[in-house]
């Protein structure tokens, strides 16, 4: 469900921003695997030799944007759930397809139910069990960067590193210029306590 915010669709954060609004990419994308142990979140782009660094600069600041400051929105998590029922019809009208889903339920612990099971996960998916996920597993200090550039480009691994480092830290730097703005201080009243009730619920009292 991140990945499809972000990546997956004309009106995904990183369409709507990083190629129509920024124009520093022409296509880009998001996807995830998750096999059982291990896995990937990949962001992949097509840009000009000129705009790479810009074009890593931005996926590493919406990623932080993501995590922190943007979370997904409900219109997000309902746009991913009306795509991926439609991607089981399309992909449920020819024979090929079926025999993929069936094969691949297989190797599941759902078997046969995969499909189902996957469907109702989804629809009842919260958006704080995804920023949750957000923030565990998409560290920007651990990502891979893999260019495809021309030998006599002149851009280097530091280029893209600094490039990556410059995007991600963006947001630290708009909260040190929120920190020097004078805090308006309010009477203390009594303490809260707060109740852990589950994944992303809290009672505040």
């Amino acid at each position: 469900l991140a990945a499809f915010a972000l990546g997956s669709g004309e009106l995904s954060r990183f369409n709507r921003r990083l190629r129509d609004d920024a124009a520093v990419v022409t296509s880009v994308g998001a996807s995830v695997y998750t096999p059982q142990f291990g896995g990937v979140f990949e962001l992949s782009a097509l840009t000009s030799l000129e705009k790479i660094p810009a074009a890593v600069a931005g996926l590493a600041r919406e990623i932080a944007h993501f995590k922190v400051e943007e979370p997904i929105t409900a219109a997000e998590l309902n746009r991913a759930r009306a795509n991926l029922r439609a991607d089981r019809l399309y992909r449920d009208e020819t024979v090929d397809g079926q025999a993929r889903s069936l094969g691949f339920g297989l190797t599941t612990p759902e078997k046969l139910l995969y499909d189902d099971a996957y469907t109702a996960l989804i629809n009842h998916m919260p958006e704080t069990v995804v920023a949750g996920a957000a923030g565990r597993w998409m560290v920007p200090d651990r990502a891979v960067i893999v260019a495809l550039v021309p030998e006599d480009s002149g851009l280097t691994e530091a280029d893209l590193a600094q490039a990556w480092k410059l995007g991600a830290n963006a947001r630290a730097k708009r909260e040190s210029r929120q920190a020097l703005k004078p805090v308006v201080k309010r009477q203390a009243g009594p303490a809260a306590r707060i109740h852990d009730l589950g994944p992303g619920l809290r009672l505040v009292y």
